[in-house]
């Protein structure tokens, strides 16, 4: 099927281990399915993290760090005390995969690298650091007690900050 310069293809007969087995949008792809989808080969993505999109009854802006919002039933607000065990996620600037449809919705990042908003005024904060929640709202700062990391810690520094407050990458990891 050709329409303006764009061409889709159903079922096309190539070489090679999927032969015939395709749907194929040329400038892009789109698939509505019903059921399991399987993707043969894999998934590719340049952007970097998987989120999932929450409620959120205020702007949220990109890289913050959000936490359950105890008020509003399943939704987020920017975190706003120090070792926070209601941490979920950093609000996603690209995610590579989003779960849930809802548009209106935040995507969260809850793994992968993400740029995150940082407070470095705590404590300067190096490659490879813990991360956890920070008083400055929508920040995270440098988990300085560890007995105090569980169920606290958003993720890992990839980046340093000697100090104020800014944005740095950061792998997302929960525990």
């Amino acid at each position: 099927v050709h329409s303006g310069g764009q061409r889709i293809d159903v079922g096309v007969s190539r070489s090679g281990a999927y032969a015939g087995d395709a749907i194929r949008g040329y400038q892009n792809l789109w698939l509505d399915a019903e059921g399991r989808v399987f993707i043969k080969a894999g998934f590719g993505t340049s952007a970097m993290d998987v989120a999932e999109r929450f409620k959120a009854f205020q702007i949220l802006e990109l890289g913050e760090v959000v936490v359950i919002d105890r008020d509003h039933k399943e939704a987020v607000k920017p975190c706003d005390r120090a070792y926070d065990q209601s941490v979920i996620g950093i609000v996603s600037t690209e995610p590579g995969f989003i779960l849930g449809l809802e548009a209106e919705e935040v995507p969260i990042a809850l793994c992968g690298r993400v740029p995150c908003k940082v407070d470095a005024d705590i404590a300067a904060i190096e490659v490879g650091d813990l991360l956890t929640t920070s008083p400055t709202p929508g920040h995270a700062q440098k988990l300085l007690d560890s007995s105090r990391a569980v169920g606290t810690v958003i993720g890992k520094a990839l980046e340093p900050l000697e100090k104020g407050q800014g944005k740095i990458l950061v792998f997302v990891l929960s525990r």
